[in-house]
């Protein structure tokens, strides 16, 4: 396939990796990780990475006619998970821009937005990955490549080109879940893979230290935080059975020993290079975080899509070009008319009428019946809905009074709905939490005998705020009677007298604020 560069860079390091690929090959002619140019302008209170300058300096001419693979890093892309109906791989596009911009203020239909479906059954409810990438961020990297003279051909997530390769890797023939852990400059990304797929991600930033036990100990609470939210996630019978590093062995000797103690399962070191074809001498330090750039192009010399690529988005497919067909069919149609003009010309004007007609007739009773099937629809609800038996103000008394406080956890949507075969409810809402044990105390609040609770698709959103983790929950509500909400409010009223005092007002504030969050166009994730 020829020469192809892969490069990605942080504000401190610029990397790249320069190859030829061949049929599911890749031979690395250079290899190096190089300091960052920095510039600073007249209006400027501190230097700027000035990552085209870097480019020039280190690559100059020879990769200016080169198709660039550009990683980009976590901290510039918003991620979000979406559940959408039953649809084709053709359909989901235009489904997915539709409900990203409902969830989501901040994608516009300019957005540059890339998903990567998690199932693959048409007939099923179709889950989704959808990544969106900051405007601003892709401006400056294409202003960056410009001003080297270097086009990129793409722009790939950085932590999925590390678990691509990952997953061709012999560690991974297993498919056992596994936690890898890959050091980038001053980040860590964090990957759960598990049954040849990607289950989640999330990347940390690890301040500067000489200290490298100081580095060591951050990297470990990152581990354990993400094993924490792994634990929620769906990946089947499967838990969590080993932790992989990227790197040559003996690159991370604390991290290695810290981890086995702590955690209590295996860790491996996965050299990215042992994938690819690369002469000693231009093996470069820290190998460990070239594992996006060589997963990149070893999905590029293998043919496959990539996971999530900005450049190139999964959009629906362009009708194939019937030029051909049609001057070919219009040919034989001028010719057949020359000899047969006088005959043909009322058969087809009486056909084209009957067409017509037939077609008005179909369009009418297809009216119909998508009215109809809307009305049946409609009423099956209703009828599903009051047969649910469950006194809904009691309950949504009954669940404003067990939430955590507003500056604890915020509910941003809630959906209530009849159970499954018309006995009790089912609610689901999602919302944001200021701490992973919230949203565990939130749990244990409201199950008893007449709710089961539980939450998905936890998320660390970003860097540290007031609500830094995203979740959503489902609960099954059993009818009860009224005197079983009394019994419950009293007997929570003698736990505390405060809630009686206030739980009118309580219980209506909750039962607004869930109104309106159910009516909200999304939020972020």
């Amino acid at each position: 396939m020829g020469k192809i560069l892969a490069l990605d860079w942080d504000r401190h390091q610029l990397r790249y990796v320069l190859a030829v690929t061949g049929r599911r090959t890749v031979k690395v002619l250079a290899a190096s990780a190089v300091p960052m140019v920095m510039t600073q302008g007249e209006d400027d209170p501190e230097p700027r990475p000035d990552p085209a300058a870097t480019l020039r300096a280190k690559l100059g001419r020879k990769a200016s006619r080169l198709p660039a693979l550009v990683g980009v890093d976590r901290a510039s892309i918003e991620t979000m998970t979406l559940t959408l109906p039953p649809a084709s791989d053709a359909e989901l596009p235009e489904l997915v821009l539709n409900q990203a911009m409902r969830e989501s203020p901040s994608v516009t239909e300019d957005t540059p937005l890339d998903f990567l479906p998690q199932t693959d059954d048409p007939g099923q409810p179709r889950e989704v990955l959808v990544a969106t990438l900051a405007p601003n961020a892709m401006r400056d990297i294409k202003q960056a490549c410009a001003a080297a003279g270097i086009k990129p051909a793409r722009m790939l997530m950085r932590p999925y080109a590390s678990a691509s390769l990952f997953l061709r890797s012999e560690p991974a023939a297993d498919g056992q879940a596994s936690l890898l852990v890959n050091l980038v400059g001053d980040e860590v990304d964090l990957t759960v893979v598990a049954g040849g797929k990607i289950v989640f991600t999330r990347t940390a930033r690890i301040p500067h230290s000489d200290d490298q036990d100081e580095t060591d100990r951050r990297v470990l609470a990152e581990i354990g935080r993400t094993l924490t939210v792994a634990m929620q996630q769906q990946i089947g019978d499967q838990a969590v059975g080993r932790i992989c590093l990227c790197g040559s062995p003996g690159d991370h000797p604390g991290l290695v020993a810290g981890a086995s103690e702590q955690f209590e399962m295996p860790v491996v070191e996965f050299d990215p290079f042992d994938a690819v074809d690369i002469a000693r001498k231009a093996m470069p330090g820290e190998p460990g975080s070239f594992a996006s750039l060589l997963g990149m192009l070893l999905d590029e010399a293998c043919g496959g899509r990539h996971a999530i690529d900005f450049l190139n988005p999964r959009e629906v497919p362009k009708p194939p070009n019937r030029r051909r067909l049609y001057a070919a069919v219009a040919g034989l149609l001028i010719i057949g008319g020359l000899y047969m003009w006088d005959e043909q010309s009322t058969e087809l004007e009486k056909l084209d009428a009957t067409v017509t007609a037939l077609t008005q007739k179909h369009n009418e009773r297809r009216q119909l019946a998508q009215q109809a099937a809307s009305q049946i629809q409609i009423a099956g609800a209703i009828r599903a809905w009051q047969g649910a038996q469950v006194n809904w103000l009691d309950e949504m008394r009954d669940m404003s009074l067990r939430f955590p406080k507003g500056q604890d956890m915020v509910i941003l949507r809630m959906n209530l709905a009849p159970g499954r075969g018309g006995q009790g409810g089912a609610v689901t809402f999602s919302g944001l939490a200021r701490d992973l044990k919230i949203i565990v105390g939130m749990e244990k609040e409201m199950r008893d005998s007449f709710h089961d609770v539980r939450s998905q698709r936890l998320q660390e959103r970003g860097q540290s705020g007031e609500l830094a983790w995203s979740f959503e929950t489902s609960m099954t509500v059993a009818p009860r009677i009224a005197a079983a909400y009394a019994a419950s409010f009293q007997s929570r009223s003698a736990a505390s007298p405060q809630v009686a005092l206030g739980s009118q007002n309580q219980a209506s504030g909750t039962t607004a604020a869930v109104t309106q969050a159910n009516t909200q166009q999304g939020g972020r994730p």
